[in-house]
């Protein structure tokens, strides 16, 4: 790695990790003619992006936010994940089916508040809307183990919609992106379920 130079690794541990550790936020001192004073210029917030560490947002970003009164995910990180959860949750199939329209919104939208009653809205259209279980597990449950009964729930109705868009997958094209998204939900649920067992 030091063949061009410091590392990656090594400029993030000297540059940042460094001063918090020590508490030594590398003074800086400006002279005028008249005073001189020394200020510690403002050390920068760490951000998370497209949430490496599989966190939940509700269960642990929020315990986060509340032990620290800052917000772990910056807008852009959320827009980030918002586009990952379009892509993988919905599809052209959805249009007309209310339920996934409303989800469809509720994964753009910034406001937690709303985006859980969009869930709830679309799980009392359609109580088998597996992407509306997945935003309630990952926002609404405020332990790893209600998230986890949320995932449960959401396990049993994907693996019931999997089934279903399999066995139609080959009657044309929106069959067939159905079934991807289906399965992308699948996925999803049990690598999240994975990740309560940590």
């Amino acid at each position: 790695f030091r063949k061009y130079g410091t590392s990656f690794i090594e400029q993030v541990s000297i540059n940042h990790i460094s001063p918090w550790i020590s508490g030594d936020y590398g003074e800086s001192t400006t002279t005028n003619n008249t005073n001189s004073t020394t200020m510690p210029p403002q050390v920068p917030e760490c951000k998370v992006w497209r949430n490496p560490l599989n966190l939940y947002r509700g269960a642990e970003y929020q315990r986060f936010y509340w032990a620290t009164n800052k917000e772990p995910l910056t807008y852009y990180d959320m827009n980030l994940s918002a586009q990952d959860h379009q892509t993988f949750f919905t599809c052209e199939a959805d249009a007309g089916k209310a339920e996934y329209e409303i989800m469809q919104t509720a994964w753009r939208e910034r406001n937690p508040s709303v985006r859980l009653k969009a869930a709830h809205s679309a799980l009392e259209k359609n109580p088998e809307c597996a992407p509306a279980y997945i935003l309630l597990a990952e926002e609404e449950a405020t332990t790893i183990t209600e998230a986890e009964k949320i995932l449960k729930q959401a396990l049993k109705v994907a693996e019931t919609n999997y089934r279903k868009s399999q066995a139609l997958q080959h009657q044309g094209s929106l069959m067939e992106a159905q079934h991807r998204r289906d399965t992308n939900v699948l996925i999803y649920i049990k690598r999240r379920l994975a990740m309560c067992a940590r």
